[in-house]
């Protein structure tokens, strides 16, 4: 069955790229280009820069950013990952690749999910406010909304989610060291990654249920409507 001319292997296909992209964007355009590359933290064979990631990746890219510039090239592995540590070097990326006007154009979403966010915490400003829990909660809204169309809060959603961004977090060994995948294996890695895209798809499967319900619905009704005419 196809949806606009998309099968409904696509739309999931499409639609789990969207929320990978939101959550994890590596960037490779300067990778093949004559130009000078950015500054690199000193690497080791084969590994490259993994053992500088330490148990907190993001406020060890923050410290090697220190040393070495806000735009800076690291090896994860035998993947090359540009790592853009200042505002103004991601808007640079964007503007080479042409993001920033398909993030213009999600401007009224981000806008009203901003207003609706800074209402909670107006809300709640006589009690503790978990900031983790309302950042989690005001990213989820945007990335639904700009891929699903809605936004998704139920408790088995949110959940889902939770597991998708923790596993997709982890370090992945064989993605940057084919040869030592049999590690993910061991650690049962491999294994939760497989479960949660698994249980993603399924998800994602019932959203396009319910678009393609939907619009039968709408096109039953308009067809009532042409036989009342």
């Amino acid at each position: 069955m196809t949806v606009m001319g998309f099968s409904h292997h696509e739309e999931r296909r499409s639609i789990l790229q969207a929320y990978r992209r939101a959550l994890v964007h590596e960037d490779s355009f300067l990778f093949h280009s004559k130009k000078p590359l950015p500054p690199s933290p000193p690497k080791l064979p084969i590994i490259g820069n993994l053992h500088q990631l330490g148990p907190s990746p993001h406020r060890s890219l923050r410290d090697l950013s220190q040393k070495q510039g806000p735009l800076m090239l690291m090896n994860f592995g035998s993947v090359p990952i540009l790592v853009a540590s200042s505002s103004e070097a991601a808007k640079e990326i964007m503007k080479t690749h042409d993001l920033n006007a398909r993030v213009m154009s999600f401007r009224q979403v981000r806008e009203k999910e901003m207003s609706l966010m800074i209402e909670k915490i107006e809300k709640g400003r006589d009690s503790l406010v978990d900031l983790t829990k309302l950042s989690f909660w005001f990213a989820n809204n945007i990335v639904s909304k700009v891929a699903l169309g809605r936004t998704y809060n139920e408790l088995k959603f949110t959940v889902l989610l939770e597991r998708f961004v923790h596993v997709f977090g982890l370090i992945c060994i064989g993605n940057y060291i084919p040869w030592l995948s049999w590690i993910d294996r061991l650690s049962g890695l491999e294994d939760k990654a497989q479960k949660v895209v698994k249980d993603f798809d399924e998800f994602l499967e019932s959203v396009l249920e319910e678009h393609v319900h939907k619009r039968r619905g709408m096109n039953g009704q308009n067809d009532e409507e042409k036989d009342i005419s």
